[in-house]
């Protein structure tokens, strides 16, 4: 169901090209394709680098780090939705260096990856 929408997606922003105005869309969209693709490559390069951290440091004591998956999808979590389960008052009380890594996730994020687009 999801690829079949996906799909009729894709040929209704195809269709557009036909009217002039429409089209400037569609040529703007290609025209910025191989940008997005080495963005997209590089933001997951830095999310998979920055689960590997998470995961070996915090996986034996936390749940949410305790396998690559898990760690992926806090990254992701993370990426999206600031300050999301990374900001954990309980936690930094626990282990500061916590909050060192918070810090360095969203620094990563808001400065590096989110100036790229």
């Amino acid at each position: 169901g999801m690829v079949l929408c996906v799909i009729m997606l894709v040929r209704m922003v195809i269709a557009t090209e036909a009217h002039p105005r429409t089209s400037l869309v569609t040529s703007t969209l290609m025209r910025a394709l191989g940008d997005l693709m080495h963005f997209a490559i590089i933001a997951m390069l830095i999310c998979w680098a920055l689960s590997v951290i998470g995961a070996w440091r915090y996986g034996n004591e936390m749940g949410e780090m305790g396998s690559m998956t898990n760690a992926v999808m806090m990254q992701l979590e993370a990426f999206f939705d600031p300050p999301s389960s990374l900001f954990q008052p309980d936690r930094a009380a626990l282990d500061p260096s916590w909050n060192y890594y918070s810090f360095f996730v969203w620094t990563i994020y808001s400065f590096f990856l989110l100036n790229f687009v």
